[in-house]
């Protein structure tokens, strides 16, 4: 039957590297939880976050940063920009009560789609803003 080599994988004990992890969900009651699992291997003490909510939102917003960046590749450097920025002055994320960083992202990325647009118009053939 199909499907059953899966079912039975599934069943089957985790491998030996994840015997004995210690997993913790964080998060809980926010938007998107995070399941964090810890690990020892050769006493190197290993940790890896797992997420995966709101993938659909995120490949979509991928597929428009990869067409926007594609058009105007200085948008690139101003994202990059944006995140550290945020990181930086602390501003809080969609778990602290405010906006994801996502939404600071598409914010920049209209805006500076506008700049180039109007300085296009305008005969400056720049191909885009200005991103000092």
């Amino acid at each position: 039957r199909p499907g059953t080599e899966v079912a039975e994988r599934r069943a089957a004990a985790p491998p030996p590297l994840l015997r004995d992890a210690a997993a913790v969900v964080r998060g809980r009651g926010t938007g998107v939880p995070v399941l964090t699992i810890r690990v020892t291997v050769g006493g190197v003490p290993l940790s890896a976050d797992v997420c995966c909510a709101g993938q659909l939102g995120s490949m979509r917003d991928a597929v428009i940063f990869r067409h926007m960046i594609a058009r105007n590749p200085q948008l690139c450097v101003l994202l990059q920009l944006l995140k550290r920025w945020l990181r930086l002055r602390g501003v809080p994320s969609s778990c602290e009560g405010g906006y994801p960083q996502v939404f600071w992202m598409r914010l920049a990325a209209r805006t500076f789609q506008q700049a180039a647009s109007s300085e296009s118009q305008r005969g400056g053939g720049g191909g885009g803003a200005d991103v000092r």
